[in-house]
């Protein structure tokens, strides 16, 4: 939200309006798809993250805000269309490990949710991208942005992995001697 105040730039409206879990993008309001909603709701019960769900579908807190994904959460979960609804969606991951939604009678995925319980590792400290003259940020920037986001978040995990592998062979190593 370049122009502050809960207002998208134009530019930040297009780049909305290109995903899939967009419906509807205006200067101050994001409409998301039902499948969308459906898939959210059906990962969260499994207990996969908000921010994470967000994320994965383009749609970074950098962007439109940590807010506005609790208030989104706190909606769907007191609305009935989503909770209820006749119609379920399968949630898979195309050839570029993008999420694809598809509508379909029932959900046929069978993947559980993640098993690893990585402890989060302080964030660093990432630039956000430079508004040029008019105030706008370039939409490219601004998915440059959200993806140097997430190669840090990456290697952040493999930090803590590698960390907890290192406890268990120093563990197996003094078992040993």
């Amino acid at each position: 939200m370049s122009n502050g105040g809960g207002m998208f730039s134009p530019e930040e409206v297009a780049y909305l309006k290109t995903l899939p879990a967009v419906a509807e993008a205006t200067s101050r309001r994001i409409t998301y798809s039902e499948a969308f909603k459906q898939s959210c709701m059906r990962r969260y019960r499994a207990g996969e993250s908000p921010v994470k769900l967000f994320r994965e579908a383009g749609l970074d807190p950098a962007l439109i805000g940590y807010k506005r994904i609790e208030r989104c959460f706190a909606r769907w979960r007191k609305s009935t269309s989503v909770v209820t609804s006749g119609l379920e969606y399968e949630d898979r991951l195309d050839a570029d490990g993008g999420h694809v939604l598809t509508s379909m009678e029932t959900v046929t995925s069978g993947r559980p949710p993640s098993k690893s319980r990585i402890p989060k590792a302080t964030p660093r400290a990432i630039t956000f991208p430079t508004t040029t003259c008019d105030g706008s940020i370039d939409v490219r920037d601004l998915m440059i942005y959200q993806q140097v986001r997430r190669i840090d978040e990456l290697e952040q995990e493999v930090d803590a992995l590698r960390a907890q592998l290192n406890l268990r062979t120093h563990a197996e190593n003094g078992r040993a001697a």
